[in-house]
């Protein structure tokens, strides 16, 4: 098993939670062979340390294929008659945001990060107001894009 940074995990004690670094306390202990690795706690936020072998892997991060598929799901959402309550005008404003957005994730240019996470709230609290009956669909999809944010900066 290869938890790495990013993944959902189990803790010993059934507490899911994400994980967000390794812990490295002596030169080369338990690297290779069973590395600690701090956890985020779910709910609590708390952090904790365990040994890679003490985790049970949840879901590994979101890749940018992942990423671009939810994209494309929220805009679906967004052109569908799901949302009744969407006027023209709204559409198109969202589906500008939603550009932006996907502007960033292609591109992956740290400058545009900000301005695409204000773009991201936009849409998440303009659609949960709008679009009660099809908001899980979209949450689940808003939180893909934002997990893979999470650890995609740190990589680049």
């Amino acid at each position: 098993m290869n938890i790495e940074k990013g993944d959902k995990v189990k803790t010993p004690s059934g507490q899911p939670g994400e994980v967000i670094d390794y812990e490295y306390d002596r030169l080369f202990s338990g690297i290779l062979d069973n590395p600690r690795m701090k956890v985020k706690l779910a709910g609590s936020g708390e952090i904790k340390t365990f040994s890679q072998n003490e985790l049970t892997l949840l879901g590994k991060k979101p890749d940018l294929k992942q990423v671009l598929e939810a994209l494309n799901n929220i805009k679906q959402q967004i052109n569908s008659k799901n949302i009744v309550n969407l006027q023209k005008r709204e559409k198109d404003e969202l589906n500008t945001h939603v550009g932006y957005i996907e502007e960033y994730i292609q591109d992956q240019n740290k400058i545009k990060k900000d301005l695409a996470m204000s773009n991201l709230n936009f849409v998440e609290q303009t659609l949960k107001a709008l679009s009660a009956t099809s908001w899980a669909a979209i949450k689940d999809n808003l939180e893909t894009i934002r997990w893979w944010d999470r650890y995609n900066q740190q990589t680049n």
